[in-house]
């Protein structure tokens, strides 16, 4: 399977085999990633106090940080699947991969913002109290 192009030509070559291993292994160890960080927190999340919801809303994202790069994979696959099958090229990889990790990194901080500013209203009103 051709892997890399030069000048829109392919010039590096892998058994399909190794190239399902390439791309599926970090799949697997990045899905490992997400389970492990969150069942930590979760461990953790035990000894928090109860009104700490903001650090609570922090736990889907920090599960799913690692979707980022399995969506560049995914992506990689499909562009070489395609080319190998049917010489079609997509998008080039590395465009794709900034615009995910820009759409990302917008969408972080949009759940940042939002955790800021419950947990300053939180503490406004624990200061009332």
């Amino acid at each position: 399977m051709a892997y890399h192009f030069q000048d829109s030509q392919p010039d590096k070559w892998l058994s399909p085999g190794a190239f399902l291993a390439w791309m599926l292994v970090p799949q697997a160890l990045l899905t490992l990633l997400s389970f492990m960080t969150v069942q930590m927190v979760l461990l953790g999340a035990r000894y928090w106090p109860p009104e700490s919801r903001a650090v609570r809303g922090i736990l889907p994202v920090m599960g799913n940080m690692v979707a980022l790069p399995q969506i560049i994979l995914t992506f990689t696959m499909l562009h070489i699947f395609l080319y190998n099958a049917y010489q079609i090229k997509l998008l080039p990889v590395w465009i794709f991969a900034v615009i995910i990790l820009a759409a990302g990194g917008a969408v972080l901080a949009v759940l940042f913002t939002r955790m800021i500013r419950q947990a300053r209203r939180e503490r406004a009103i624990n200061r009332q109290e």
